[in-house]
Order: C-alpha cells, then sequence, then structure tokens
C-alpha cells in the first residue's frame, strides 16, 4: 500500500520534472546556437550631442548607434562589454547573456535529474 503512494508521488515528480527540465534544455540549446552568431567587443559609450552613442571595433573598422530609449536608461558613459553579430558588425548588443545560459542548464539538468528519479520511482510496484 505504502509503496503504490510513493509510486503515485514518483510519477507526480517525473511529469513535472521532465515536463519543465526537458523544453528548457532544448531552450538552452537554442540560446547556445544563437551565442555563436555573436563576439564579445569593448563598446565605448560617450556623450554625443546631448544622446548617448556606442562605439566599438570590429572586422577592421569602427562602428557607431545611438543609443535606444531602453538602453540609455541602465547605461552609463565608459566602457562597456558588449556583442556584435559576426555577419552585420553594424549589430550591436550591450546584454550579456553569459550568466543566463548556465543557470538555465543547470536548472534544467536539476529538472530533468528530479523527473528521472521520479520515473524510476514510479516503476517501483512493477517490480515487486
Amino acid at each position: 500500500m505504502w509503496l503504490d503512494s510513493v509510486a503515485i508521488v514518483g510519477e507526480v515528480m517525473s511529469w513535472i520534472g521532465l515536463g519543465v527540465g526537458l523544453p528548457m534544455m532544448v531552450f538552452v540549446r537554442v540560446l547556445r546556437a544563437t551565442k555563436r552568431a555573436w563576439r564579445t567587443v569593448d563598446i565605448l559609450v560617450i556623450r554625443q550631442e546631448e544622446q548617448l552613442t556606442a562605439r566599438w571595433f570590429a572586422n577592421g573598422s569602427i562602428h557607431e548607434r545611438p543609443l535606444r530609449a531602453r538602453e540609455a536608461y541602465r547605461i552609463r558613459e565608459g566602457w562597456h562589454d558588449g556583442q556584435v553579430s559576426l555577419r552585420d558588425p553594424n549589430r550591436m548588443q550591450l546584454a550579456s547573456w553569459s550568466t543566463l545560459g548556465p543557470t538555465l542548464s543547470t536548472l534544467g539538468w536539476t529538472f530533468v535529474g528530479a523527473g528521472a528519479i521520479g520515473l524510476a520511482v514510479s516503476w517501483l510496484p512493477l517490480f515487486t
């Protein structure tokens, strides 16, 4: 009787763990694939004509663009780490995804591991 209760808990764990963990792992793979299209560069943010402008060096030339309102809100003048597209060096982003990938990967593996343990526990009544 108690083994059936444990099996039900294991089944719930497997549904939640695998249902959340597997899509998260797919998302991490997609995130890693898109990250390969960007290269890390140093970006200088300066105030030019009352507007913040970003300048960076990529593919043998200097590029610049004004910061968008949402970027200017959180960025100050000075040097920042950023990323430039390998296909189009005029595309730049100041946000860094360097911690998002490993964090989601760890969470995904944790959920998948809990789901796998839950799946194994849910099969216990079959072997007794």
